[in-house]
């Protein structure tokens, strides 16, 4: 557990950090698990939330409740998880279940974890709905609203988010899913550097040994 970690960062309150973890000035991090590696930008708010191994959130971005797989990509501004509001009550407002407002003794909070895959891309200023989840290697368009479930390597964008095109082959998708690369350790990275440095080869990746 760390608490008030340095001064130039504004809260980092009973969190869970790893190995080479780097939370820059003023950002919070709340009830948090960070696994190694993982970056968070400046201004950023993180709230009972897990971060994957190399996934980066970017800065005034927002996070909460939400599972961040391992080498994620997150860009500035973007919302995971956010608080929802009902729309079918009287109120949209809080008063009613949160304790803060003095109308009632305990936070009833709506509350819908949030899940994001491996390898994800998420563009500026994009809002990932709460209770969704988002597929393994899938991308986010800046400023898209995603409200429904994307599929793994799908690519989707607007408002309300849709399907724009899926990265790779039927193919080619399935057997990214089934190598799961973003396991392997450093050093098998490192030794396959050159798969992640040119275009899709189905060729190469299936003479991979050892999976």
């Amino acid at each position: 557990m760390i608490k008030r970690l340095f001064s130039y960062i504004r809260e980092i309150y009973i969190c869970s950090f790893n190995r080479g973890v780097r939370v820059s000035r003023k950002s919070s991090v709340l009830g948090s698990e960070l696994h190694d590696y993982a970056h968070v930008g400046d201004y950023a708010f993180i709230y009972e939330s897990v971060l994957g191994v190399y996934t980066s959130i970017g800065r005034n971005s927002v996070v909460r409740n939400a599972t961040l797989g391992r080498f994620c990509s997150v860009s500035w501004g973007v919302t995971i998880g956010a608080t929802p509001h009902r729309y079918d009550l009287p109120s949209t407002h809080a008063f009613h279940y949160i304790k803060s407002f003095g109308f009632v003794d305990k936070d009833t909070r709506i509350s819908l974890p949030t899940k994001v895959g491996n390898d994800v891309w998420v563009g500026a200023n994009a809002v990932i709905m709460p209770g969704l989840s988002v597929g393994d290697g899938a991308v986010i368009g800046a400023g898209a609203v995603v409200t429904k479930d994307v599929p793994p390597y799908a690519i989707v964008a607007g408002v309300p988010a849709k399907v724009i095109k899926f990265r790779f082959s039927d193919e080619e998708i399935a057997k990214l899913l089934e190598l799961e690369w973003w396991h392997w350790d450093n050093r098998k990275l490192q030794e396959n550097i050159n798969l992640f440095r040119s275009p899709m080869d189905l060729d190469a990746f299936s003479k991979i040994k050892d999976i």
